[in-house]
């Protein structure tokens, strides 16, 4: 976690000010931009981050913007509810004292130039409109008022007052705060339903959580944005559970592939595609010839996703597929000299090639392979005295010149040890237990720093 610093922030009021639509559509574009710099762009991608004018899509934030408009309105004709400049302002505070990432809040308080009135209208109350939309329609679900609701919201002809700042009081409001080393919900009373085998990634500005045994999880997306400490739910128009499947980050979009239909047992072999700028899912066809499969992995090289391995439904499986996104396609991988069938394996991308090691099959193993994407061949993983023993659900880093395996799990003990692997001298060192040293565990994670 980065350290987090007190900081201080001043609102300047405006006493008088007039907004319309697209100044509304400018600054929502300005809080997005602030995103997209955020968001880490994986050191193995070869191109430079595009700018973010090359990738945002203007339609988009303009239906972003009418989007909260409506529900706004809808709020007020259907549930007579209007978010006041009082909720507004414990709201304010609320971020404030919560943000887990106070320099990224800076930097969105300034596109809106540190203005109050700005902060309101196209931060805070955004926030507060889906909260209280989604809540007053989930009471109401069942009395028939949603399809009034649903029909509103599909105007076309939609339109809204231009709108005129209330007289802010002169003041100067100096916030201090520093986040506590503690968790919370955030602003929902419980987000994120009971659920194991979910996935999550982190994007640089936000996590992305999906998946697992929950079917609250079929085709939604749960978003944290730490910096302004709020919660947010994506429901995909194509169908995924997320159970058993992969997920990458290419630094522009996260690829989900693969996994368990909860309903049927069925396999998925679609690849889901969202991207967080453009708020935006899509769906590829499922590559011919390759099994549908669960427990599998998947790593990114910088153009393409290297999934290998998994479970059919039948059996284990040790076949693979390179996703090239450019291109959108796939090709199939070489099982020649790869490493057995196995689920439940750690991999890892170097640089310059994929490593898989460990897993298990009838059996745990401590076995592996080293493939080349360029060459499409697959290299053995040595086994000497130093190899940890076969295990599950440990961690495993790359250094920049070493995979390192810590923990792990087997025969439901769990484990301890660990050791690195130098795939340039294929030889193992083990990890010397010092005095202090780590419980054991499994299912844990691990980053290098």
């Amino acid at each position: 976690m980065k350290k987090l610093t007190p900081f201080l922030v001043f609102l300047i009021p405006l006493n008088f000010f007039s907004f319309n639509l697209n100044e509304r559509i400018f600054y929502q574009k300005k809080i997005e931009e602030v995103f997209y710099k955020n968001r880490v762009w994986p050191k193995e991608n070869k191109k430079p981050k595009p700018a973010f004018d090359e990738v945002i899509n203007e339609e988009k934030i303009k239906e972003k913007v009418l989007n909260f408009l409506k529900k706004e309105q809808t709020l007020k004709t259907f549930f007579k509810k209007e978010i006041k400049t009082q909720d507004m302002e414990e709201e304010l505070k609320r971020i404030m004292k919560n943000t887990k990432d106070p320099e990224m809040l800076k930097e969105i308080f300034s596109a809106l130039k540190n203005n109050k009135y700005l902060i309101f209208e196209c931060l805070i109350k955004p926030i507060m409109v889906e909260r209280f939309f989604e809540n007053y329609c989930l009471k109401f679900k069942e009395n028939g008022l949603l399809e009034d609701i649903d029909k509103f919201l599909e105007e076309e002809n939609f339109s809204f007052e231009k709108i005129e700042a209330e007289d802010f009081n002169s003041f100067e409001e100096n916030f201090k705060y520093m986040p506590i080393d503690s968790w919370d919900n955030g602003i929902l009373d419980d987000p994120i339903p009971l659920n194991a085998g979910h996935k999550a990634i982190w994007t640089g500005a936000e996590m992305i959580i999906f998946g697992g045994f929950s079917l609250k999880f079929e085709k939604t997306l749960l978003i944290y944005k730490p910096s302004i400490d709020l919660w947010e739910k994506k429901v995909s128009p194509y169908h995924f559970t997320g159970y058993g499947s992969s997920v990458v980050w290419t630094g522009e979009e996260m690829i989900i592939w693969g996994g368990s239909d909860e309903i049927d047992g069925s396999g998925i072999c679609f690849v889901i595609i969202y991207n967080p700028t453009l708020d935006r899912f899509s769906q590829v066809p499922p590559p011919g010839g390759l099994e549908c499969r669960i427990e599998h992995s998947a790593v990114w090289t910088g153009e393409e996703m290297i999934i290998w391995g998994g479970y059919n439904d039948e059996n284990f499986l040790q076949t693979g597929a390179i996703y090239n996104l450019k291109t959108n396609s796939w090709k199939e991988i070489t099982t020649k000299n790869a490493p057995s069938p196995r689920v439940e394996h750690c991999a890892l991308w170097t640089g310059s090639s994929m490593i898989i090691w460990g897993g298990l099959d009838d059996l745990y193993l401590n076995s592996g392979g080293i493939y080349d994407p360029l060459k499409d061949e697959w290299k053995t993983i040595r086994l000497d005295t130093s190899t940890p023993s076969p295990r599950i659900y440990n961690s495993a880093v790359w250094t920049g010149k070493e995979m390192l395996i810590w923990g792990g799990e087997a025969y439901r003990n769990s484990l301890s040890d660990g050791a690195l692997y130098d795939p340039q001298k294929n030889t193992w060192r083990r990890i010397e237990q010092l005095e202090i040293y780590p419980e054991e565990r499994s299912r844990h994670s691990t980053i290098w720093t």
